[in-house]
């Protein structure tokens, strides 16, 4: 009966005879916080069985075992979070780290979060401001903001979980002056407003980029240019990788189809006079208008056109592709980056 309610359990005594109980697999550590803080925290050493033994050996069943401290112990290490078992060792050295090394957590959180905003690309000062602040405090309990700065610093919280977060205020703090506010702002609205939920807002002064001719049906980012709303590309544009990552926001359709669409495509085609109409009869046939279009020939001879297009859709514009592609005139079509 002994046996099986004490199975995973060891007992070990201090020189004195008192009796203290431990999970199996505990350390000298586990047994100096055991009897108070102020010991681990000031523990250099330890005697198990009368010889000087490492922090990191094994505790048998029975074993006496005698903590050496020093006052001039700068505390615990790190590395004793890896080799003590106890759960209640590993609280009590976290709150050391918390409470003495205060100080340096927040050199070092500060450091850490600075550098997250870096690899974002995104300027502190847009993000480090009072009113964001105060709502991340709020939402994960801190009290001031050297304490968030050293719960990064000692890993208590990510600095990606911060940056998350006052990012997300910032932003949607650009929607809302993107919101027209006045009766005027509402005339100027383009057709294509309403086609276009910006980060889940709809109705926001939106226009679209003529280098990439977005459609509905395409995946889709937004560029917030400043005091002209928000311009629409598409999200594997070049042009956006020149762009302010800050800048940049989340954009979905709110339909499938629109109209007062402009869709730009090139085709490479035989070098005579009728490969243009044989083109331009198959858009007509297709019930589409061309708006615009280019031609001038290659190093290989060969016609090379570009067309804009009225269309509703990403859809409709792969359909009128695949239609010129089975011209035997027509060697490839693609769409314009």
């Amino acid at each position: 009966l002994k046996t099986d309610v004490y199975v995973g359990r060891i007992f070990v005594r201090t020189p004195q005879g008192k009796i203290l109980e431990f999970p199996e697999g505990s350390t000298p550590i586990d047994f100096a916080y055991g009897i108070h803080s102020k010991i681990g925290d000031s523990c250099v050493g330890a005697k198990i069985n009368g010889r000087m033994a490492p922090l990191s050996t094994i505790l048998n069943n029975n074993d006496v075992v005698e903590i050496i401290t020093s006052p001039n112990c700068k505390g615990p290490s790190r590395d004793w979070l890896k080799i003590c078992k106890t759960s209640s060792a590993r609280s009590k050295i976290n709150s050391f780290f918390k409470k003495s090394m205060k100080e340096e957590n927040i050199k070092k959180g500060r450091t850490i979060f600075e550098n997250q905003c870096k690899t974002k690309g995104v300027a502190i000062t847009k993000l480090w401001q009072d009113k964001y602040i105060s709502e991340v405090l709020e939402r994960y309990s801190f009290s001031s903001i050297d304490d968030m700065l050293a719960s990064i610093g000692y890993g208590a919280i990510t600095s990606l979980q911060i940056f998350n977060k006052l990012y997300k205020l910032y932003k949607d703090d650009q929607i809302e002056e993107l919101k027209p506010k006045t009766l005027q702002e509402q005339e100027r609205k383009s057709k294509h407003d309403g086609q276009v939920s910006v980060r889940g807002y709809s109705n926001m002064l939106v226009k679209f980029a003529k280098c990439c001719s977005p459609l509905p049906g395409d995946e889709i980012t937004g560029y917030v240019s400043r005091g002209k709303g928000v311009t629409i590309h598409r999200s594997d544009c070049e042009s956006l990788k020149l762009c302010e990552f800050d800048r940049l926001i989340e954009c979905t359709w709110n339909e499938e189809r629109g109209s007062g669409f402009v869709g730009a495509i090139s085709l490479t085609a035989e070098n005579k006079s009728s490969s243009l109409s044989n083109i331009s009869k198959r858009i007509t046939d297709s019930k589409l208008s061309i708006v615009g279009l280019q031609t001038k020939t290659n190093s290989k001879n060969q016609l090379l056109i570009t067309l804009q297009v009225a269309i509703g859709s990403k859809t409709e514009l792969d359909e009128l592709m695949n239609k010129l592609k089975n011209l035997s005139c027509v060697y490839d079509v693609f769409r314009n980056e």
